[in-house]
């Protein structure tokens, strides 16, 4: 099976991602992380910003990739 040039990028981040999606889901999930950390943007922002027009599902898709809730990684970020 052929792999996708982009797919060992993502691998190299020590996450594997299976298919295009997974790749695009994770980069979003990163970026969102790089402004969560970097701005004071509420989460719908952060949502919209990196392209997830549903604030729930960003807050779920976030979770089951950093396995913690948007809020609660800034407050981390924030305590630190």
């Amino acid at each position: 099976m052929a792999r996708c040039p982009v797919l060992p990028g993502c691998v190299s981040q020590g996450q594997r991602c299976d298919s295009i999606s997974d790749y695009i889901y994770t980069r979003r999930i990163h970026q969102a992380m790089r402004l969560l950390t970097s701005t004071d943007k509420p989460a719908s922002w952060i949502a919209d910003a990196v392209g997830l027009k549903k604030n729930s599902y960003y807050c779920k898709l976030f979770k089951s990739h950093m396995g913690i809730a948007p809020h609660q990684n800034r407050k981390r970020w924030v305590e630190q």
